[in-house]
């Protein structure tokens, strides 16, 4: 753009590359003004390794949030162009036309707003805190849960359920969050009954921390398969009982268990 502001502007010429190499190469050599480095440069000419090392991070924390987003299929929007101002601002944190002395404090100062905006981006896909318990009514009941995204392109996301002893989860596998809200169910398998915390956090497909992890108060019902066994059994022996009295009513005999009751005569 600025190259194309300078040709329309007359500032610059545009000219064929055979001939700027043939001017060069016309022109008489000239010594060159570059003074050997004997170990009396500037020190604060350079960036510091606090400098460098925050870059790399930065720039890792970039890279995985831009390979986690998608196309927003309204507008057009593309994960990389949404990044893009923030590689941009990276580079113009490294400015060398800053002088020397105050080249390193400048650049950790604007390095240090990149990297609250990056923070700002990460919290802003979060699991919405539901505030309360919640209660399984059954073993296979689902654990509802609700996802937001405040990015204004979607992005793919995994959920990691740390859950207690006597909790089987499984994974939903990598989902798709669009820009708002997107209720989720998390099936599950409980062999308990009792309440438990249940410890959830959103991440990026490559492992990235999206958000603050949320615990969960859950409650569960689920008798487990010994309780549910015996209260079946229960249940039949319940039903055989029943029937047999209706059989014996049905034929006009005693049932066995009255048997051993005293009979009632009507008064009067």
């Amino acid at each position: 753009t600025s190259v194309a502001t300078a040709i329309h502007s007359g500032l610059a010429v545009a000219r064929p590359m055979p001939a700027v190499i043939a001017d060069a190469q016309a022109l008489p050599p000239t010594p060159s003004a570059t003074p050997p480095d004997n170990g009396t440069g500037n020190p604060k000419a350079r960036y510091g390794d606090g400098i460098t090392s925050q870059i790399s991070t930065t720039m890792e924390r970039i890279w995985g949030l831009t390979a986690a987003l998608t196309v927003n299929t309204q507008t057009g929007l593309t994960g990389d162009q949404y990044t893009a101002p923030l590689r941009e601002d990276m580079l113009r944190a490294l400015s060398q036309t800053e002088p020397p002395e105050s080249r390193n404090a400048l650049a950790a100062q604007r390095l240090g707003v990149v990297g609250k905006t990056i923070g700002d981006l990460f919290g802003a896909v979060s699991i919405v805190n539901p505030g309360g318990s919640y209660t399984l009514a059954t073993e296979h009941s689902p654990l509802p849960l609700a996802l937001r995204n405040d990015l204004a392109v979607p992005i793919r996301v995994k959920l990691q359920v740390d859950a207690p002893p006597g909790m089987t989860v499984t994974d939903i596998g990598e989902q798709e969050l669009p820009p708002g809200y997107l209720p989720v169910r998390v099936p599950v398998e409980v062999h308990f009954t009792q309440r438990v915390a249940v410890d959830v956090t959103l991440r990026t497909p490559d492992g990235l921390q999206l958000g603050e992890p949320v615990r969960l108060s859950v409650h569960s019902n689920a008798y487990g398969k010994v309780l549910f066994a015996i209260t079946l059994l229960g249940g039949a022996v319940l039903a055989l009982l029943v029937g047999r009295r209706l059989y014996h009513r049905f034929r006009g005999q005693p049932d066995p268990a009255d048997l051993d009751r005293p009979r009632r005569y009507p008064t009067g």
